[in-house]
């Protein structure tokens, strides 16, 4: 399941038999796949019309920045998700150059710092398991800049992670057992059936 504009991305994680793609209703919807029985649909990203526990993996792109309550949409997937199910997240980068062009398909919304996205995760009840970072090159129309970003990439990514333009994380859902208390022992004080202090009647 991918929500957000996932649609150049969900043929390389999931067969097109089991692949379904959520767009906000801010964005708009595009019919997928071409030709074929429509598997889009338009959605409130704060409450998805699934079903508890139903989804093993959803990818976020284009939508965590763009959503009007963050805290919200990361709750609503982990109800959606089974136990131990996974989510992977795409943002723009707060420290990035990309979130700061609004020219650019990252340069509108909400961009997220690795802080944030931690917090964010870890308050809905999520691990954290991969951080990465891609996008080095700044954006620019310049023909030889192609070129020299295929030889930054990876040495940016690596060193300077904080300047490029997306954060990118894979993080996997929490469910905690129940704790099972010990039983402790409780007294119970029995009424007696004459208080010892008060005299019986019949003496007098």
């Amino acid at each position: 399941c991918a929500i957000g504009y996932g649609l150049p991305y969900i043929e390389r994680i999931w067969p097109e038999d089991n692949a379904t793609a959520l767009m906000p209703a801010t964005m708009g919807v595009v019919p997928w796949p071409e030709g074929k029985e429509n598997k889009t649909a338009l959605v409130n990203e704060v409450h998805l019309p699934l079903a508890d526990n139903s989804v093993d993996c959803v990818l976020i792109i284009h939508a965590l920045e763009g959503t009007y309550d963050p805290e919200t949409m990361m709750h609503e997937l982990w109800r959606v998700l089974v136990p131990g199910g996974r989510v992977l997240i795409v943002v723009p980068s707060r420290s990035g150059i990309w979130a700061r062009r609004d020219v650019t398909p990252w340069g509108s919304g909400r961009p997220f710092s690795r802080r944030q996205l931690r917090h964010l995760l870890r308050d809905a009840g999520f691990s954290p398991l991969i951080w990465t970072a891609c996008l080095a090159a700044p954006p620019m129309r310049w023909s030889p800049m192609a070129r020299i970003a295929k030889f930054i990439e990876r040495p940016m990514r690596r060193a300077l992670p904080q300047l490029c333009g997306l954060n990118i994380v894979e993080a996997q859902k929490l469910v905690y057992a129940p704790v099972n208390r010990a039983r402790s022992r409780s007294f119970v004080l029995k009424p007696v059936s004459r208080p010892a202090l008060i005299p019986r009647m019949d003496k007098f």
